[in-house]
């Protein structure tokens, strides 16, 4: 990949902070390579932090979501 080409990631935001740092201990537990990040600009302000994850886990981190009824903003496909 071309250092100036940008990559598609899964970026989830939260309704707040807290709902963020529950879903990281969440999302590592369940094997997620992903990281808490500042939220781009391309996304709505939210709560100032998203999760971002390779697209490979949306399936699996959008059953967590579901399962642990993590409050999220949005969920993103982004190129960054």
């Amino acid at each position: 990949m071309d250092n100036n080409e940008k990559k598609q990631w899964l970026v989830i935001s939260f309704a707040n902070v807290t709902e963020a740092m529950r879903s990281e201990k969440l999302f590592l537990r369940a094997g997620s390579n992903g990281t808490l990040i500042p939220t781009p600009r391309e996304i709505s302000a939210s709560c100032g932090i998203c999760w971002r994850a390779e697209l490979i886990e949306h399936s699996m981190l959008e059953a967590l979501i579901n399962s642990e009824k993590i409050l999220t903003d949005q969920i993103n496909i982004i190129k960054m």
